[in-house]
């Protein structure tokens, strides 16, 4: 979703370079994806959302008991 890099070299000239988002992307992505307007017509309103690199992240009950 973000800008595809097409080419390895850096200038100054060329303003969008490859860059890894970060995790705060994720919420720009459902946005223009549409995907968040389609959940919320669902009428859901949590979302897990884990790192790619964390493949054993788990939702922990407590915490959504405590909800």
């Amino acid at each position: 979703m973000s800008p595809v890099a097409t080419s390895l070299i850096y200038s100054r000239e060329i303003r969008e370079a490859w860059y890894p988002p970060g995790h705060g992307d994720v919420y720009r992505c459902l946005f223009k994806s549409g995907l968040l307007n389609h959940f919320l017509h669902e009428g859901r309103t949590w979302a897990f959302i884990s790192n790619i690199d964390n493949l054993g992240a788990t939702v922990e009950t407590r915490e959504v008991d405590a909800i």
